[in-house]
């Protein structure tokens, strides 16, 4: 049997319905006037689902997750997340939507930093995150404005 992980899952999800909504207008409105004209932009059409399929992926994505000891936060539907232990964790600097977390992985002397974009969140979800994560660096914490 497995050991269920204590964790926390946040989701970016501001603007994607509005988006959503505003490209099924624009596609709407690339099809009458496909219609209308007879003339056939197969470019735009499959960019509109492309970017369509991108969003639905994104809506389901977890952006970011607080575990019990790491962070990891996936700022790109593409990409990995990038996960950082809370003992790796050197300092954060928070600014008005954003936190920029530097951190030293185990064995290396480069310091690295992820930034965290808290703006693409709901405000529900951005306040639980905001608060949870206060918690956990408190001590780290420089503000920057």
């Amino acid at each position: 049997m497995e050991a269920q992980e204590n964790k926390k899952e946040f989701y970016a999800r501001k603007y994607i319905i509005l988006n959503l909504v505003l490209m099924g207008g624009m596609l709407l409105f690339f099809i009458f006037f496909m219609l209308n004209t007879g003339y056939i932009a197969s470019l735009p059409i499959g960019v509109f689902i492309l970017v369509f399929i991108l969003h639905i992926i994104r809506y389901n994505t977890v952006y970011l997750t607080i575990g019990q000891d790491y962070l990891s936060c996936k700022l790109s539907p593409v990409l990995a997340p990038k996960t950082v232990l809370f003992q790796e964790v050197t300092y954060i600097e928070e600014k008005k939507n954003r936190w920029i977390i530097y951190y030293q992985k185990a064995g290396t002397v480069k310091e690295s930093k992820l930034p965290v974009p808290f703006n693409i969140m709901e405000d529900e979800e951005r306040a639980e995150a905001l608060e949870l994560l206060t918690k956990i660096f408190h001590d780290k914490i420089r503000r920057m404005g």
